[in-house]
């Protein structure tokens, strides 16, 4: 058994559409083992898999002999990786370049705000904790399992949302799907009222008609007699 690296050199493809950053802070070859210390930097603090190709095979297949922090990686410092590259390989002699491949690993989808009573043809705020960054999801109401509305929405995890004018005032349920299918989803409660409520109006010409309450119209005012005529002298 013979293993003899002279260079390694790494590159990092993401999978998911979004900006992230892998460093590699040191690496180093013992006992045919290389060994890999990195950080993964992301602001959204999703998890990831990580999946290591070599330049042996022409980075076809994924690396077997791989062991550390590989299968739920989360953002943060001093994320460790060991490639039994005697294990895998045998005997080699030369340069090896290392390509890392992130996938997104989707999250539970759990509304964090989402009001109990919403007016239709208002804009309220609706935001929401996992799902996966990258693909396209599918905002519905139901009523009684009926599809009532639906639109399509970014899965930006904060949304100003507007109410559909067309929902009739009721009981529904709110319910955020991803469009590529076994992706997790989440559903809740939610009441819709009038954007106007029932009740007294006032119009210029007087008061009017309002939820079947019968509102008399204000009477005409009454035209002043003229003054009789002054009795001549």
């Amino acid at each position: 058994m013979k293993v003899s690296i002279l260079i390694v050199a790494f590159t990092f493809i993401f999978l998911s559409g979004l900006s992230q950053t892998v460093q590699i802070k040191q690496y180093s070859f013992s006992q045919d083992t290389i060994f890999i210390t990195f950080d993964l930097l992301d602001t959204l603090e999703n998890s990831y898999r990580f999946e290591f190709y070599s330049s042996i095979d022409q980075f076809k297949s994924p690396l077997k002999e791989i062991y550390g922090d590989f299968s739920q990686v989360q953002a943060g410092k001093d994320h460790h990786i060991k490639w039994a590259i005697a294990s895998e390989l045998k005997e080699f002699s030369g340069n090896v370049a290392i390509q890392i491949k992130g996938y997104e690993i989707p999250t539970p989808l759990q509304f964090i705000t989402l009001p109990k009573k919403v007016k239709r043809g208002t804009s309220t705020q609706l935001s929401w904790t996992g799902g996966k960054l990258s693909n396209g999801y599918i905002l519905k109401w139901k009523k009684n399992g009926i599809i009532i509305n639906s639109s399509d929405i970014i899965n930006s995890r904060n949304i100003n949302y507007e109410i559909p004018k067309k929902l009739k005032p009721g009981n529904y349920s709110i319910e955020l799907n991803s469009t590529v299918q076994g992706l997790p989803n989440t559903e809740a409660s939610i009441l819709v009222r009038r954007k106007i409520g029932l009740g007294w109006q006032v119009s210029p010409l007087g008061l009017t008609l309002i939820g079947g309450l019968i509102i008399l119209a204000q009477p005409e005012p009454v035209p002043l007699l003229p003054k009789p005529p002054q009795p001549s002298k």
